[in-house]
């Protein structure tokens, strides 16, 4: 296999490609690896020149504040004469499709990169949730990377069970693929690798027990990842990946397997939150006044939209509650702004608890 082959069968982006020459300029004993596992301040690289696999750590910039590797990760590898136990780590090439997650302290946490889909995998046992999904789908648009629902252990319930539940997917997310499957009798799961073309990356994310692991065995014909079976008091799968890791499947695409969370966080800003929610904020601009709060004013458009279905109760306080925290976030410090802020979310809580009624 030529070197060009190599670069389009491992994902290398021409963009990287360039920083990578333009580096190279400078040091040629640097070459470009991918991150395939990290486990604390040890990376595991596959290195494009060579075709093997190392240990490497970073380099003491680092150390210093600067942003620290993702697996997935393309990186500069210093070479080094002899025989060494960690090959240094020089530099983070251009990140694509960057899975990130927010915390509470305002930390953003790079869990993924380099990724061109990430399927956010539910299944159709009690995990199945609405508004789970409506977070998650929205910090995988705000990754970059393209979505797609796959809805697990379809094994588990009913063929009509399963149609209204891909029906009601499906009206919710027209925009994102929606594919049920069941890794446990390996049906329907080939219907994901239809989306990936070759050098591509796909994610897998979801709460912990929905079937990740035993869809990526499917997909690679191979007991790689540890599996168990559900726990029969909730219905949920326990927990077993507890590291992210990336796998070639097929010769043709790869596959990163990464633990369970307990919790979609957004990390974005309000306006990749209104691309997210588009089918809801196309309507701000449809209201009579430009300041219109979406509350109890006279020709507002959202209002109407709710009264007539076209937007669900459901999906509108999804993307209040993601909002609220962003604001949150971006002013967890003026006093005065929480202060304000609270008595306007309790008017809009209490618009609508009053149209449920």
């Amino acid at each position: 296999m030529n070197f060009h082959d190599i670069k389009k069968l491992w994902g290398f982006h021409p963009l990287q490609e360039a920083y990578y020459l333009q580096e190279k300029e400078v040091n040629g004993l640097l070459t470009p690896g991918r991150i395939v596992s990290s486990s604390h301040d040890i990376f595991r690289v596959r290195l494009m020149e060579f075709g093997i696999e190392v240990d490497a750590k970073v380099r003491g910039q680092f150390y210093l504040g600067q942003e620290w590797p993702a697996v997935g990760d393309w990186v500069l590898i210093e070479k080094q004469p002899g025989d060494h136990q960690f090959w240094p780590i020089e530099l983070i090439l251009p990140r694509r499709g960057t899975l990130k997650r927010g915390h509470e302290s305002g930390r953003v946490e790079v869990m993924a990169a380099n990724l061109d889909y990430i399927a956010l995998v539910t299944s159709f046992n009690l995990d199945l949730n609405e508004k789970r999904i409506d977070r998650g789908v929205a910090m995988i648009q705000e990754s970059g990377a393209n979505a797609i629902i796959v809805i697990n252990k379809a094994d588990l319930v009913s063929a009509e069970q399963q149609k209204e539940m891909l029906a009601a997917l499906q009206d919710r997310f027209p925009m994102v693929p929606v594919v049920a499957c069941s890794a446990e009798t390996n049906w329907q799961v080939d219907l994901i690798k239809q989306h990936l073309q070759v050098g591509e990356t796909i994610a897998f994310l979801g709460m912990s027990g929905v079937g990740k692991s035993t869809l990526v065995n499917c997909l690679l014909k191979a007991e790689l990842a540890r599996t168990h079976g559900i726990r029969e008091g909730d219905s949920r799968g326990r927990h077993t990946t507890t590291h992210r890791e990336i796998f070639l499947v097929d010769g043709r695409f790869w596959i990163l397997d990464s633990p369970g969370i307990r919790e979609f966080s957004f990390a974005g800003d309000e306006d990749q939150l209104d691309q997210s929610f588009s089918d809801i904020t196309d309507f701000f601009g449809r209201c009579r006044f430009r300041d219109c709060s979406h509350q109890a004013e006279l020709g507002c458009a959202v209002k109407q939209a709710l009264d007539e279905g076209d937007i669900s109760e459901d999906r509108w306080r999804s993307y209040l509650k993601m909002k609220r925290e962003i604001e949150f976030q971006e002013n967890k410090n003026d006093k005065k702004y929480r202060s304000e802020q609270k008595k306007h979310w309790a008017k809009i809580t209490a618009a609508v608890r009053k149209r449920e009624k």
